[in-house]
Order: C-alpha cells, then structure tokens, then sequence
C-alpha cells in the first residue's frame, strides 16, 4: 500500500535554522559561492534535515498513529538542493514481536524530476492493545 504523498518545499530560511539546531555551520549547508567551486549547484540540504522531513511520511499517516520508530537505514543518493520535493512511501510488509504489530516501511524523497534523493527503511511498531 503506498502512503499519502508530502509535497514539500525547504526554503533557504529553514536550512540556515537548521544549522542553528544542529549547530552545524558547514559551507556547504549556506555559502553557494563555496559549493559552485565544488562543483555542485549551489547549498545543499543537512542530510537529518532531509530525513526529519521524509519521516513526516510515516507519521502523518493515520493508521501508524502511536507508533514507534526504530531499525531503519538511510541512504542519501543525490544532492538535495533547497526548493520543492516529493516525498513519497509504501508499506514493505509486517508482522508481530513482543511490543506489538510491526509495520515495514520504504520511504524515499524526488526532485522536481522524479530522481530519488535520499531513502529510508524503516519498522514502525504500534502498541499491543493488550493494556
């Protein structure tokens, strides 16, 4: 089953306050002179940045209300530049473990050309309602 797509724009704004957050002052994230001479197209996305917002997929999602999240990997692919993405998932499979029902998740993030930037693998685990 896939999830509800989350199209969402990362300004400028949000990438230098996240650099406030994270305390992560790195060229890369807001001096785009400094990247173009790496040879990228200007700053890119923090990488949690990009994964905080990918995870707003799963949580949003009604049917994982309470869930919790843990043994995932993230594989960032390409350069996420500030501007719109797509945000997008679906549902690997599931199954049972001592906390509850377990939920299999790949999520993933597009550019305005459908490439995928980054992706996760993820197990949501929603509470027994055995009390």
């Amino acid at each position: 089953a896939m999830l509800p797509d989350l199209a969402f724009t990362i300004e400028r704004e949000q990438l230098i306050r996240f650099c406030g957050a994270a305390d992560d002052y790195g060229n890369l994230h807001w001096d785009d002179l400094y990247m173009q001479r790496q040879g990228f197209g200007g700053v890119i996305v923090h990488g949690w940045l990009s994964c905080s917002v990918l995870m707003r997929v799963a949580t949003d999602w009604e049917p994982l209300a309470g869930a919790t999240f843990g043994d995932f990997t993230v594989r960032y692919l390409r350069p996420n530049y500030p501007g719109p993405a797509l945000y997008r998932g679906r549902v690997k499979g599931g199954g049972q473990n001592d906390a509850g029902r377990t939920v299999d998740l790949e999520l993933w993030a597009e550019d305005s050309e459908g490439r995928r930037l980054a992706d996760i693998a993820v197990r949501a685990t929603l509470p027994s309602s055995n009390g």
